[in-house]
């Protein structure tokens, strides 16, 4: 397995955070350093996310894969 970054995010209060957003969907933005231990990341490297709930039992975790495209700007993922 090939070392990576990680980084997290917990929504405590999932209904006021839907409040806010303009549609059904709850935005977290992570920036990542470009250069990692086994070299910088370039176009083409995949992103992953990992998304659960309590609600969902038993555990059911979504994998998405997304292909870095672009650097100076968003390369967004969705997850549920």
């Amino acid at each position: 397995m090939i070392k990576g970054q990680i980084q997290t995010a917990v929504i405590e209060d999932v209904p006021a955070e839907l409040e806010k957003s303009k549609d059904d969907t709850i935005k977290r933005t992570f920036t990542f350093d470009r250069n990692t231990d086994i070299g910088p990341i370039q176009i083409g490297d995949r992103c992953h996310a990992c998304v659960s709930s309590d609600d969902l039992n038993p555990l059911k975790v979504n994998n998405v894969k997304k292909v870095v495209k672009k650097f100076n700007t968003p390369n967004p993922l969705s997850a549920r």
